[in-house]
């Protein structure tokens, strides 16, 4: 099987809980039974729609069984506006109440949020979830690739912490990468200073409304090493160049 590289991985480098990519995803904790209307948004276009389903049992005559988790995948959700209607009816997901609900990206560029609205005569339209500003029952998990120090911003409360994501180096890279856990609360950010490895995630959860931004401020992109390359290059050259009846040498480049 030939393998696949998604360049939107690689030219992701800040990220944002209130613009979903295929780096991040938001979670949220399902707390109450009902019927759910789902919206997906890029900037102020609505993009998709779904429904969503939280019982405590799973409903008769439904050949799918309720979870604790349900993945939605967003960009799968992503068509045109006349097709909107009948995707909400078809794309109905089913979660236990007290479960969880998991936003993210297959593909693509992405730049979504998701709003969940509570359905029915009483709470008709009440917002029970966005992901443009989470809560105590959401979580926010990013997975920033490119090695250097970043800024972690709570835009709701101010509130920074520093990131390093560590260089990658043969062996120092964890063969199973836990997620490492950050809270934000009204006073900040804990711990107010992070270290990872360029595979392992951040795991947001919040005690007060937040948005987080996470912003390269400085890239490690080990500028000696390549100094190094290139002088081993230019060698090469001036050795081939010297060589009598040497056939020039073809190189064949991909882009990706």
């Amino acid at each position: 099987m030939k393998a696949i590289i998604n360049p939107f991985v690689f030219s992701q480098v800040n990220l944002d809980s209130a613009s979903l990519t295929m780096l991040t995803s938001a979670v949220h904790k399902t707390s109450e039974s009902g019927i759910y209307d789902g919206t997906i948004q890029r900037g102020s276009d609505i993009v998709g729609r779904f429904r969503l389903a939280v019982s405590d049992s799973s409903p008769e005559k439904c050949a799918v069984e309720s979870k604790n988790q349900v993945n939605i995948d967003l960009k799968s959700l992503d068509l045109p506006v006349p097709d909107h209607i009948e995707s909400q009816s078809k794309n109905c997901f089913q979660v236990r109440t007290g479960g969880y609900v998991v936003f993210h990206l297959s593909s693509g560029a992405g730049g979504y949020a998701v709003e969940l609205r509570k359905t029915g005569t009483e709470s008709s339209g009440k917002i029970v979830f966005n992901s443009r500003k989470l809560h105590e029952n959401d979580h926010f998990v990013a997975t920033p690739l490119r090695p250097g120090t970043y800024w972690v911003i709570n835009v709701e409360t101010k509130a920074k912490a520093e990131l390093v994501v560590a260089y990658p180096e043969i062996g120092k890279i964890p063969k199973q990468p836990q997620a490492i856990k950050v809270e934000c609360s009204q006073n900040g950010i804990t711990p107010e200073k992070i270290k990872i490895n360029p595979t392992e995630s951040l795991l947001f959860s919040f005690k007060a409304p937040s948005r987080i931004k996470i912003e390269l401020v400085k890239p490690e992109d080990r500028p000696q090493v390549e100094a190094q390359i290139k002088e081993d290059e230019q060698s090469k050259k001036q050795s081939n160049s010297s060589a009598p009846n040497q056939k020039p040498i073809r190189h064949l480049c991909i882009n990706v």
